[in-house]
Parts: C-alpha cells; structure tokens; sequence
C-alpha cells in the first residue's frame, strides 16, 4: 500500500530523531567544540607510595584530561624509595609500566606500589667479638634495612684474647672487612677463636724509677699480654739522683730492652742511688763549717750527684784561728770538694795566744875621752827603739879626750838569737854643743842617744896629749820640701751584699765573684778590702779573718 508523505510530516519526524541523538550523546560524555565525544581520564594512587602521571594531558579539542573516543593515552608510575611498583587497576595491560589505557567512556586507573627495603641482621656465632654494619640504612630505608642490590660493609672486631675467623652469610667469608650485597632479606654471623696470650709483668726492683713497656698489648691480647713471639719494647726510667743498674728477667741489660715474648714473663727494673752524702762538722776547737749549695742535682738535702764540686767555708769563733780541715781535698778555706763518693770533711781550729812576753834588758853605752873637755855639751841626743834583729849601735861622741860620756838607751825585746844593738847618737842640726870645763868632783853627763832603725855602730875616738878644741859644728840640712796632701779613697769594708755586716757571707760571695760564678755584687766597691785594685781571693780570706777577729780593720 502507498503511503503518502507529507512534507510537513517528514521534517518533523526528522527533528525528532535529532533530539533524540543529541539527548544520548549528551548523556555519555561531553562534546568539544565541534561536537567531538571526549572522555575524562582520572588517575590515582592505590597502595604503597609513589606518583603516577598521564600523556598527553589532553587531546584534540577536549579539555584538560579528556580525550576522543578511541584515544590511547599512555599512563606511568613511579614508585617512592624504599617501594616498587606493583600493579594498575583498571588499564588496559596491569603489569606493565608504562601502560596505555584506551578511551571508549570515563575511566579512573590506580597505580599500586609495595615496599622494597631488604633487611640485614648480623649476630656474633663462636668466639668473642662484635660485627658491625656500614652504614645503617640506605635508599630511604628503616635502620637495618637497604633497597635491592645495596653493598653493605662489614666489619669484625674480636674481643682480647680472640681473633676473628671467618663470616658466614657474607660475600666473602674470609675477608675482614667483608661485604654483603643485598638481594633479599638476609642474615650475616661473624665467628672468632680464642688465642694464646702471655702476660708480661713489669716493675721496679730495687731503687727508684719507672718501667714502661709497649706497646700495652697485642694480636688481640687483653693489656698487658701478647701473642707468641712477640717482641715487646721495655724502659727504664730513672729518678732523680738514681741511675738505671739493670734488668732482673730481661734478655740483657740493655736499655731500652727486647723482651720476647714465648712464656708469661716477669721483668724488673733496677736502680742505685746516685747521690753522694757529705757530712761536715767541727772536729778540734770552736767555729763554724758551713757548705754552699745545701744540695744539687735533684739529691736530697746535704747529697750531691757525682762529681760535683761544693764550696765549704770555715769560720773560727772569737779567739780561735782556723788549723786547716779534716776530709778535704786541700787545706784552703774556703775549699772546694769533689763529689765522687760519700764523703765526710770537719773543720779544725786552734785557740789564739793572747799573752805578750816583755823583754826589760837594758843596754848601757859608756864611752871615755880622756880628754879634758872645756865646754859642757848642751844637746841631748834621743835613742830610738829598735828592731829585734837590727843590731846594737855605739854613737860616737865628738868630745874632748878627757871627756867621759855615759849613753844609757832602753831597746825594743828581742829573741835570744838577735845580735847586740849599738846605738848611734846624732845632733839635731844648727846646734852646735860646747864642751865646758868640769870642776873637779863634778858627775859625767849623761848624753841620751836618737838612734834611726838601721844605724851601725860608731866607737869613740880619743887623741892622747890633744889640746882642747871646740866640736865640730854639724851642718843643717833643710827639710825636704813634701808634695800636698793627696786624696785618699775609701776604704773598702768588705760589705759586698750591701747588708750592713761584714761577715762570712761576704766571704762566700767575694770567692764567687773572682771565681766566675757571680756576673756582679751588690756593693761592688766595697770587695777590695786589700786594697791591691783586685777582687780575688785574698780579699775572702781577709773578710773571713776580719769577721773572726783575727784583723781589727782592713
């Protein structure tokens, strides 16, 4: 049967259908601009940790990540340390990565990640020890814990009197350090064996100092032990005033020593006292001996090392005069003496005689003139006292023959060995004497002679039958015209260290002073007390016998 159509009719049935496209279309995804199906592409993370990303973002005229229908968009995870990849949900191949998930509608793809850190665990097996790792994690992994393929270093340390054997577990079993690649989890042991060990002992035997050994130990020993065979280096050190004497269970003597070591051993050091002792003291009379330095050389008080040379000084009290010394090397005062042994020095001294012995002999010169004198003389001449050992002097007088003259002069005491003095009797000049006649009866004069220290003796000479004559008159002689006064310096006191006493101390720094050992004293111009423009040891001997009393003054 014919159907007819009308126009009207045909355009709306069009219509229709249009609506109706347009209505479903809608319904599925949007359109782009020009009127392109574009679908939406959500991504997301499902398990563990780690990103996943879509390419491109878009495509054709679809917003932002939307894509036409039939479109392959390719999709890519990347997984966190320590994680790894481990599938996707909801793409077109989920083992794969990337993967490429096709638009035929909407679609929301997962990426999955799982955990991926090996863990190691080390332990000690026999023996004593420890076993370390380096380092302790790695790749954003847990303490303990590395990513794949991660080579861990490891080290055994054994404990005194072990040492290390082997690793089990390790790449290299043998090898310390060793290393350790990790591919799973896995569990590494380090074994040690005990080993032989001697102990070496060590200490002071006789004297005083110190022994020292090194090193303190070896080839895993505890302190103090070693392995067999090893050869230990041993000091001796010595104290002060000691030297090292020897070792008691060394090898030998020397030192420093090898002691080797195949055996537990025990090692001493020896030392002797190397400070000598000096005793002083007074042995006869009474003074005071004194020493300078109290001590040297690190040795007790009144000791010295060997060699040493220590200035002693004796000092007598009032009346008593220094005999000489007792030990010394020499009798000086101040002495030195020499340090090579125990040594004992004492100081001797003897009493001074105070008592002078006087001597009241008395000698007469008698000379006779058998001249008859005619003029009495009017000078008296003076006899000077004389020297013990000057010998006597006889003055000759100019007299007339018959003239008798007595000259009676007193003398200084002489020992009984000295030659008979004569004096000598001269006139004071411009003084002539007169010789006057003597009345019958009348007394001879007494002339008293002026005799100088070294005049001989003149005998008197008479002319038998001479006529009276007058003397000879002497001849002045005019006084020597003497130089003015000069400047005298003064005189040194022997106070050197400025303390306002002059005594034995002085002595001691003067001696030092002259023997090189001071650079300068404190009152300088008061150490030559000899006066002699130098300062040396006489100057300490005059110090010394001035502060005893043997001198009053310098």
């Amino acid at each position: 049967m014919a159907v007819s159509r009308s126009p009207v009719l045909v355009l709306a049935l069009v219509a229709a259908v249009l609506a109706a496209g347009c209505a479903f279309a809608a319904t599925a995804s949007e359109r782009g601009p020009a009127g392109d199906v574009c679908y939406a592409l959500t991504l997301s993370v499902g398990s563990g940790s780690g990103s996943v990303e879509k390419s491109p973002s878009s495509s054709g005229t679809c917003p932002l990540g939307q894509y036409y229908a039939g479109y392959g968009v390719t999709v890519i995870a990347t997984a966190s340390g320590g994680y790894v990849f481990s599938g996707w949900t909801g793409a077109d191949n989920n083992s794969a990565n990337p993967t490429t998930v096709t638009m035929t509608s909407d679609k929301t793809v997962s990426g999955s990640f799982s955990y991926n850190c090996y863990a190691l665990a080390l332990s000690v097996g026999s023996g004593s020890g420890t076993v370390e790792r380096s380092p302790q994690s790695a790749g954003g992994c847990p303490t303990g814990q590395y990513p794949p393929g991660y080579g861990v270093t490891l080290v055994a340390t054994p404990n005194p009197g072990y040492t290390f054997s082997n690793w089990t577990g390790a790449d290299n079993n043998a090898f310390n350090p060793s290393t350790v690649t990790m591919t799973s989890n896995k569990t590494v042991t380090g074994n040690f064996a005990q080993v032989t060990c001697y102990q070496l002992t060590t200490s002071v035997g006789s004297g005083s100092g110190t022994v020292e050994q090194g090193p303190p130990s070896a080839g895993g020993c505890p302190n103090g032990a070693y392995p067999p065979g090893y050869d230990v280096t041993v000091i001796a050190t010595a104290s002060a005033g000691y030297i090292f004497t020897g070792w008691t269970g060394a090898d030998n003597n020397n030192n420093p020593t090898v002691v080797t070591m195949n055996s537990n051993r025990s090692v001493a050091g020896n030392f002797a006292s190397n400070c000598y002792a000096l005793t002083t003291g007074v042995a006869s009379g009474i003074g005071a001996v004194e020493r300078s330095p109290g001590n040297a050389g690190g040795c007790p008080n009144g000791s010295y090392p060997a060699g040493y040379g220590v200035l002693l000084i004796a000092t007598p009290s009032g009346g008593y005069t220094f005999a000489g010394w007792t030990g010394a090397d020499n009798n000086n005062n101040p002495t030195t003496v020499t340090m090579n042994g125990d040594r004992t020095v004492m100081g001797n001294f003897t009493a001074v005689n105070t008592n002078t012995p006087t001597n009241t002999s008395t000698s007469t010169n008698t000379a006779t003139n058998t001249h008859t004198p005619t003029n009495t003389p009017t000078w008296t001449p003076t006899n000077t006292p004389q020297p013990p050992d000057v010998p006597t002097h006889t003055p000759t007088n100019t007299l007339l023959p018959t003239e008798t003259s007595t000259n009676t002069a007193t003398n200084t005491p002489q020992p009984p060995d000295a030659p008979t003095h004569t004096p000598t009797n001269t006139q004071p000049p411009a003084d002539t004497p007169t010789n006057t006649p003597l009345p019958p009866g009348a007394p001879t004069p007494t002339p008293t002679s002026t005799l100088p220290p070294d005049a001989t003796t003149a005998t008197p000479t008479s002319v038998p039958g001479a006529t009276p004559e007058t003397s000879p008159t002497p001849t002045a002689t005019a006084p020597a015209t003497q130089p003015g006064p000069t400047a005298t310096p003064p005189q040194a006191n022997g106070d050197v260290d400025c303390s306002g006493r002059t005594n034995s101390v002085d002595a001691v720094y003067v001696l030092q002073f002259s023997a090189g050992m001071l650079a300068d004293l404190a009152c300088h111009e008061d150490a030559d007390v000899s006066g002699d423009g130098r300062i040396n040891s006489l100057d300490s001997a005059l110090i010394l016998q001035h502060t005893a009393g043997l001198i009053a003054s310098f």
